[in-house]
């Protein structure tokens, strides 16, 4: 199962928009629910992304979300291609090298 993110800013935009107009406020058209920018071809450093929100929540003091990012990013880490692949992404490798319950234990 997988997150839309671009569905949700839809719906959030549709949702919430006459709210956010009627007391005279705008919706920034660089909206955005990700903490970091993808590059040119549309991917993101997710490990950098849920250290970004990890950060974030900290800041905000949601200690339970900020473990949570902090605990996926760990994960991410440890299923990252070695560095003769370093710039490949996740998307063009297999991961089978390291499996979920192996990534998971620390």
């Amino acid at each position: 199962m997988t997150f839309d993110y671009e569905r949700a800013k839809r719906d959030l935009i549709q949702n919430a928009g006459h709210i956010i107009r009627a007391n005279g406020m705008e919706i920034s058209p660089d909206f955005s629910l990700y903490e970091t920018k993808a590059n040119e071809f549309g991917q993101r450093d997710w490990i950098a992304e849920f250290e970004a929100r990890a950060s974030k929540f900290f800041k905000y003091g949601d200690l339970i979300s900020y473990q949570n990012n902090t605990k996926i990013a760990s994960i991410l880490q440890k299923l990252q291609p070695n560095e003769s692949q370093n710039n490949t992404t996740f998307d063009e490798i297999s991961l089978s090298s390291i499996s979920v319950q192996d990534a998971q234990k620390s």
